[in-house]
């Protein structure tokens, strides 16, 4: 481990003792994965040093809740691929079940992510007049 990543490290762990009274050495993730329920997405680089694929792999494998695991080329601090922030985006709208827009508003939100988000002064002031559909209950 680079003397950088040492100093973050130990950086860190002194700010959570510090702060939420524990000790990060001390952690058993492991011990806990069992336990925990809440959905999970697990993403790994295969060259990656600081942090073993085993580690990543024996969590995963333990985890009781819904779960993905996405492996690909790279390090701890490498570019991720396109395909792993597609699979961050799935993710995030499955769990997170974002409200569904008229249609009507869809040509208003198209416009506004094609140009990008904020920068079109005449889209973005319309966008805070929509609202969600109500969902059935």
């Amino acid at each position: 481990m680079c003397f950088q990543v040492k100093m973050a490290v130990h950086y860190m762990r002194r700010v959570i003792q510090r702060r939420a009274k524990f000790d990060i050495m001390d952690l058993n993730v492991v011990q806990f994965a069992p336990k925990t329920f809440i959905p999970a997405l697990f993403g790994h680089a295969s060259s990656d040093v600081f942090i073993q694929s085993h580690h990543t792999d024996r969590i995963h494998q333990a985890y009781a809740g819904d779960k993905n695991l996405i492996k690909f080329d790279g390090d701890h601090n490498s570019a991720r691929p396109q395909f792993y922030y597609d699979s961050v985006s799935i993710f995030f709208y499955n769990v997170l079940n974002p409200p569904q827009f008229p249609s009507a508003c869809s040509n208003k939100l198209e416009k506004y992510y094609n140009r990008g988000a904020g920068t079109n002064e005449e889209v973005h002031p319309q966008l805070q007049l929509v609202s969600p559909m109500p969902q059935n209950q």
